[in-house]
């Protein structure tokens, strides 16, 4: 009886050596063993946003990120899709993200909002697009990004016109043009350029002012 216990206990030991064997010593999943990675997920979500979905799932499985960056790049994702419920997900995620600790520091919160910005702005909301616009505009003008500052003022711009305030709006984008005249630093004269854009666009039929005005960037 005592031998066929030995036997057992053996074939039981051998099991489990066996089950371990793809980790040195038996240790369990490390986050260096896996290619799951922020980095990862952010560079394959344009060509594959269901992988990118996953990779930052497991990520966040094996403690590569934490819950509110895993959120705040979920939302990036469905940020790039035209479907509404994706764009409504995305929303509900980056206003969460709002009350949380996360956007404490400045930059996350610009991050953020830039995201909330977008995310409106692709769901013809603009009265929460302006809502989110305005705070990111303080925001930079506190932090002394002024050339980050006039770029949003510009899109502000633009949403004051989809909103039928269109003397303002043209005021604003004229305002962001004048600041930024004769400037030839490279940020200073991208950022003139989109205003220049804008100003343009505001200026043509409805239909074409309702182009995705924010990936005009660059």
């Amino acid at each position: 009886m005592r031998k066929a216990q030995h036997i057992i206990l053996y074939i039981v030991t051998a099991a489990l050596a066996v089950g371990c064997g793809g980790h040195e010593n038996g240790r369990g999943p490390q986050p260096s063993d896996t290619l799951y990675t922020a980095e990862v997920a952010m560079e394959v979500f344009n060509q594959d946003p269901g992988r990118a979905l996953v990779i930052i799932d497991s990520a966040l499985l094996v403690g590569n990120v934490d819950d509110n960056l895993a959120t705040m790049l979920k939302a990036k994702i469905h940020n790039q899709s035209n479907k509404a419920q994706q764009l409504d997900t995305a929303q509900q995620m980056l206003e969460g993200l709002m009350e949380s600790d996360f956007v404490k520091d400045p930059d996350k919160r610009e991050v953020v909002l830039d995201l909330l910005v977008s995310t409106t702005r692709l769901r013809d909301d603009y009265e929460q697009c302006l809502r989110w616009a305005t705070e990111k505009a303080d925001l930079c003008q506190e932090q002394g990004k002024k050339t980050e500052a006039l770029r949003t003022e510009a899109e502000i711009g633009v949403i004051l016109v989809e909103l039928g305030e269109e003397k303002e709006g043209v005021e604003r984008l004229n305002g962001v043009i004048a600041s930024l005249e004769g400037q030839r630093q490279t940020d200073e004269t991208d950022a003139c350029i989109i205003a220049i854009r804008r100003k343009i666009l505001v200026h043509l039929p409805p239909l074409t002012v309702h182009l995705p005005l924010g990936h005009l960037h660059g």
